[in-house]
């Protein structure tokens, strides 16, 4: 039962991580409704299809003022283009478990920007496509603001009418995903009993960092079986583009589980965070918030310019600007972690603006050509930029001096897709709701009686 999958390959090691998340099994929460176990299915031929697109490459870059570049491509899943892939499969393969060990149905519910709802529900409709479960047993529901509906790919889940009505997707009208946020948690507080007692529904929120440290730590079982421990002479740097660090914090999940295997890591290493100007807030917490520049309008270019700080763009459009709506959390969860971390082991951020990505683009394309990567010829194009901000992050550090010399970045290419890539899921397969009670009457229409909606 051989696969390329890097999941299958590093199975024993994911039910390790998996065991070092500590889990409260389905204990529930107000936060979190219920959670289940994080043990794994035992691999058999139809999981082993089921994880098959959870591939994993590395393309050497060669040298560029004297540091040396490699692409870890994460975005290998042609239904996604996207990391969340993996932490997605994971989860379901969770769910899977629970399912096999109780026979209860469970509804995973998520807010999401776009990219993490998009490879949950791919992951559903593989797991029904491999005949592992029936669509009754696992459903999901997602809710994402309606800047990134334009980021739902349309698949089996929304073109087939029953899988449309038992997965939903929900659209709140909101500028970023903070309200998206709140109307999730409040939905899972105020119904998880309800839908369990009512619908046999039980509700998984799976908003949470062990749902994707878990998966995400296959990258340092990969990292540390292709390029070795990280040694002294040579600074291995990890570098990302960034909303909330989720992978990062899961790269590190991965060498801490590795470390306490026995296993050489190695010490030499560091973070690149980048990030946009529309929310920069790690890249603030690592310089402190006296480091924002100020910009000046130049009436000659029509550019806002600095020279005062190499971290933040010299010239940008707006001086707030949104490059990709992935990139949308302000004040994350996270930044206390993050801050440990890089206390620790050192690093730095870089912030990127839309005017330094366009005129790296060019650039990009003929260093991607002789990869398994590639961009659109038109940016106009690209629906995911989230490759294309690390990698000018990543050359915007170098000629700024901001990475060692002498150093190895690994840069994690998280997604990238353009309008070619996909189908966007048609609008009238959304449901415009203003609360936690219209996702509620959504779901009792779809699963039971017309009454139990009152």
């Amino acid at each position: 039962m051989a696969s390329d999958s890097a999941i299958v390959r590093y199975y024993n090691k994911i039910k390790l991580a998996g065991d070092a998340c500590k889990p409260d099994s389905g204990r529930p929460s107000a936060e979190s409704g219920f959670v289940p176990d994080y043990s794994l299915p035992t691999l058999d031929r139809q999981l082993i299809d089921f994880f098959d697109v959870a591939k994993i490459e590395l393309y050497r870059l060669g040298d560029y003022l004297g540091r040396n570049i490699k692409l870890l491509n994460l975005s290998g899943n042609p239904r996604t283009r996207t990391t969340k892939t993996f932490a997605s499969l994971v989860m379901v393969a969770r769910a899977i478990a629970h399912i096999r060990a109780t026979g209860e149905s469970v509804l995973i519910v998520t807010p999401t920007s776009g990219n993490k709802g998009g490879a949950l529900r791919d992951a559903v409709a593989r797991a029904i496509e491999c005949k592992i479960i029936e669509p009754h047993q696992l459903r999901i529901a997602i809710v994402v603001p309606k800047a990134g509906l334009s980021k739902l790919w349309s698949s089996s889940l929304s073109e087939d009418p029953v899988l449309r009505r038992l997965n939903p997707v929900f659209s709140v009208e909101a500028e970023d995903g903070a309200l998206v946020k709140q109307i999730t948690r409040a939905f899972v507080h105020e119904n998880s009993q309800y839908l369990k007692e009512n619908l046999g529904l039980t509700l998984w929120h799976t908003y949470d960092l062990n749902n994707y440290r878990m998966a995400d730590a296959v990258r340092a079982f990969f990292e540390l079986d292709h390029l070795g421990p990280a040694r002294a002479e040579k600074m291995r740097v990890q570098a990302q583009a960034v909303s909330s660090a989720f992978g990062l914090l899961g790269h590190q999940f991965g060498l801490e589980v590795l470390s306490d295997m026995g296993v050489d890591i190695g010490k030499s290493r560091q973070w690149l965070l980048v990030q946009h100007l529309g929310t920069p807030d790690l890249v603030l917490d690592l310089l402190s918030r006296e480091c924002l520049p100020e910009y000046e309008f130049d009436s000659d270019t029509g550019l806002y310019t600095q020279a005062t700080s190499p971290f933040f763009p010299a010239r940008t459009y707006q001086v707030n600007e949104i490059i990709d709506s992935t990139f949308y959390s302000r004040n994350p969860m996270t930044r206390d972690l993050i801050r440990e971390i890089l206390s620790e082991q050192g690093g730095s951020g870089i912030v990127v603006s839309l005017y330094e990505c366009l005129h790296r683009y060019p650039v990009l394309r003929k260093i991607l050509a002789e990869t398994g990567l590639s961009l659109p010829a038109d940016p106009r194009d690209l629906r995911e930029w989230s490759m294309t901000m690390v990698l000018t992050g990543v050359l915007n550090a170098i000629d700024r001096n901001l990475v060692p010399r002498n150093s190895e970045i690994v840069v994690h290419v998280t997604g990238s897709y353009g309008s070619q890539d996909f189908t966007v899921l048609p609008g009238s397969y959304v449901q415009c709701i203003a609360g936690p009670a219209d996702v509620r009457r959504s779901l009792v229409e779809a699963t039971g009686p017309a009454h139990l909606a009152a």
